[in-house]
């Protein structure tokens, strides 16, 4: 099975989910920790995988190319906070690092990365082979962890209920 993304599709995801996580952030949403799990991946990957996609950088390793998107997200955002620190206050800003004027920045950082990718990805497409040379093994493997998850879950209830221990110690 074969994935095919046009620069439409990767855009709108981009767009969907900056959006989504100034909404959590302005109103403070953070149930099941939503809002930190999107902020980390919004603030750490998003400005990094829009400046790849505007120098088009060759194919890297997966490890190799979230290690190139987390630092030149983290250099953005250092340079977008200083700059933020010195400019707007003389804009009339007095605390330019808080919430409000911070994710307007931001947004407007990823605003201009995301316009400028728009027009360089031009006839760009992205193709992705899941499951190419899957077998029985590799779904164990994957699916596995899920047994700890739930073993944590029952133990837990297990023990605050007064229960034994049993599902903890086996795990």
């Amino acid at each position: 099975m074969t994935l095919k993304f046009t620069r439409d599709h990767l855009l709108l995801f981009f767009d969907i989910w900056w959006t989504g996580f100034i909404v959590l952030s302005y109103t403070g949403f953070n149930a099941f920790y939503i809002l930190t799990v999107m902020g980390f991946i919004s603030l750490i990957l998003v400005p990094g995988l829009l400046t790849i996609g505007i120098l088009r950088l060759p194919r890297f390793n997966p490890w190799v190319f979230i290690s190139v998107a987390v630092g030149f997200s983290l250099l953005e955002l250092i340079i977008v906070g200083l700059l933020g620190n010195a400019i707007l206050p003389y804009l009339g800003i007095e605390r330019p690092l808080d919430t409000g004027p911070l994710l307007c920045t931001l947004t407007l950082l990823v605003g201009v990365l995301a316009s400028i990718s728009w027009v360089r990805m031009k006839d760009e497409v992205l193709l992705i082979d899941l499951f190419k040379n899957w077998e029985l093994r590799d779904s164990i493997l994957a699916f596995f962890p899920l047994l700890f998850v739930f073993m944590s879950v029952v133990g837990a209830s297990s023990l605050n209920a007064g229960g034994g221990s049993a599902v903890t110690l086996v795990m």
